[in-house]
């Protein structure tokens, strides 16, 4: 954050002119219609020096995160088409494995394979690979999770939603990417897998 407390030394105006000065001023009310009175009263200790950006403590808050909080929601949004893209690339590739077995498949059925077992053994060789990326893509993602995280904008490092939500989607992607593939393979009659290209 960049809210840290920095060291400062008062000086009078007079000492250090400057072409700016804030004023902040605590009220007892509405602040909106304060504006008017603010300016008269520096009138009338200095009528060369005008007031302006005249605004609340909330206004000056959001206009100052305007910046940072566009930039999060940039990110997230390249974020979030960058995961479509890895679950639709996923998909392709994992659908395209499992139809590329559909002979061997085809050949183990023929020889008396059970439906589950032909089921367990695609499972067993794609689950590695989801578990293998998703622990190389954990580990690199925590660094940057953490570089990233601004609590002034609600972003943490670590998020488990965020970790969580991800990994859910891989699977979910993995799993639907299988079952269509593996169904065509398994209603194949062995003899036609048996002949496939």
């Amino acid at each position: 954050s960049d809210d840290r407390a920095q060291p400062v030394v008062m000086r009078p105006m007079s000492q250090a002119p400057m072409r700016f000065a804030t004023v902040a001023v605590r009220l007892n009310g509405d602040a909106a219609g304060f504006g008017t009175q603010l300016a008269a009263a520096v009138r009338a200790v200095d009528a060369d020096t005008p007031a302006y950006w005249v605004r609340t403590q909330a206004e000056a808050i959001r206009l100052g995160r305007v910046g940072p909080v566009l930039l999060t929601q940039i990110f997230a949004g390249v974020g979030i088409l960058a995961l479509v893209l890895a679950a639709a690339g996923l998909y392709g590739v994992l659908s395209f494995s499992v139809e590329q077995r559909t002979r061997e498949l085809g050949i183990r059925r023929a020889v008396g394979a059970k439906a589950s077992g032909v089921v367990g053994l695609v499972a067993r060789r794609i689950g590695w690979q989801i578990v293998l990326g998703l622990v190389i893509g954990v580990i690199l993602g925590l660094p940057w999770s953490a570089i990233l995280a601004d609590p002034v904008l609600n972003t943490y490092g670590y998020d488990p939603l965020i970790f969580g939500s991800v990994i859910a989607l891989v699977i979910a992607t993995a799993l639907i990417a299988s079952v269509a593939p593996l169904r065509r393979a398994l209603r194949v009659d062995p003899i036609i897998a048996l002949r496939h290209e």
